[in-house]
């Protein structure tokens, strides 16, 4: 970490009361420091109003060694599944499916952090709370991180599956296939797109890494991401517009004229993996309403499609096959992220619970700060996996 007039007396202070093993060496302008604990974010934060914000964060590094523990602990496996924190698989599920993930770079007011390993979504929302207007950028995993988390999962797997954050969103995607390039790597880790976000991530994500827990070979892990991400929906209620302002994600005079208007807008994932607009909605509590609108609407698309490939591969005739109607929804898998809209969440699961047939318990987790920094407090992120061609028969 860099500064002026670091005092690595107090730093050794206030690092002891957080963990064990402390290493605090250096000087009045430049630090290195080690220490192992169960409170990352807080010592990150204690660092961060020491030293001088981003330049802090270019050493940053942190290893769950619950994970190593566990890893080591299991049998060698034959697939192993690497993510991103734009992923916002629930920590405590990565953990029992052994999967790991490299971290975003999201920085707050000048100070830079990693995000969920160096700062909780907790913390951030309590940050923006705090100071809405505070300035806000993310950046992607460096080449560094990448590797070093490949490695530890190659030590444990014969290979790895990356599934991650949208190419097209960012390039944290093409950062890990970089790292995985490498000669030392060559032919041994695979890169799946998920051409999703969040929740809508994280439904590839677990499928992917509960396959590999399985003892699924590689190409089987890798087969199955890309039915995942191919089935994969998402639909964010955003009823704040400052941060898509903020981040060059809407223009200021468009984003002024839905304030005017009292609108707000959806935001989808389209099948090349970019932001696309999923229409508007009225009024900031209505973010609910839209997301169920929206998500019916795209099932009864989907089923429709589906029906008519069917009738088309089966050569029955257009009327044929509307008067047969389209096939029963089978049970779905559903994800709900929120950026400090608990309540919210929870009232959309029970919705939804009321209205479908679930396949498995629906995923409600706190997005990252990666995602809430664009798009902000209250923001609420509905994803469902699409069904596949096997459940509609």
């Amino acid at each position: 970490m860099t500064g002026e007039g670091l005092d690595l007396e107090a730093l050794r202070a206030g690092l002891a009361e957080l963990g064990d093993s402390l290493v605090v060496a250096g000087s009045s302008t430049l630090a290195r420091v080690h220490l192992h604990t169960d409170r990352p974010q807080a010592a990150f934060r204690l660092l961060a109003e020491a030293g001088s914000g981003a330049s802090a964060a270019e050493g940053q590094k942190v290893d769950d060694m619950e994970l190593q523990r566990r890893l080591s602990a299991a049998p060698r496996r034959p697939a192993a599944v690497l993510t991103d924190t734009a992923c916002d698989l629930p920590d405590a599920l990565g953990l029992e499916l052994l999967a790991d993930r490299a971290a975003v770079l999201v920085e707050i007011g000048g100070k830079a952090y990693l995000d969920r390993d160096g700062l909780s979504s907790g913390e951030f929302f309590g940050m923006l709370r705090a100071d809405p207007a505070a300035p806000l950028r993310s950046s992607q995993p460096s080449q560094a991180a990448f590797s070093r988390k490949l490695d530890l999962l190659l030590e444990r797997a014969d290979e790895v599956v990356y599934v991650g954050l949208s190419a097209a969103l960012s390039g944290t995607l093409d950062g890990g296939r970089r790292a995985a390039s490498e000669a030392s790597r060559a032919g041994r880790v695979r890169v799946v797109d998920t051409r999703s976000i969040s929740v809508g991530a994280a439904l590839v994500v677990r499928g992917a890494a509960e396959a590999a827990a399985r003892g699924a070979s590689p190409a089987q892990v890798e087969a199955l991401a890309l039915d995942l991400a191919s089935r994969s929906r998402l639909f964010v209620a955003v009823p704040d517009l400052s941060g898509l302002i903020r981040s060059g994600r809407l223009s200021g005079m468009k984003g002024l004229a839905a304030r005017s208007m009292g609108l707000r807008p959806l935001i989808t994932i389209d099948a090349e993996g970019k932001a696309a607009s999923g229409g508007l909605y009225a009024g900031k509590g209505k973010g609910r309403k839209a997301l169920l609108g929206a998500l019916e609407k795209a099932l009864r698309r989907s089923l429709a499609e589906r029906a008519g490939s069917a009738d088309r591969e089966g050569g029955a005739s257009p009327r044929a096959a509307a008067s047969r109607g389209a096939p029963s929804l089978p049970p779905l898998e559903f994800a709900i992220g929120h950026a400090d809209a608990p309540e919210e969440a929870a009232a959309l699961a029970r919705e939804l619970s009321s209205r479908y047939e679930l396949a498995r318990e629906i995923l409600v987790t706190p997005v990252s700060p990666a995602l809430a920094a664009h798009a902000g407090l209250g923001a609420l992120a509905l994803a469902f996996l699409e069904p596949g061609a096997e459940e509609l028969a």
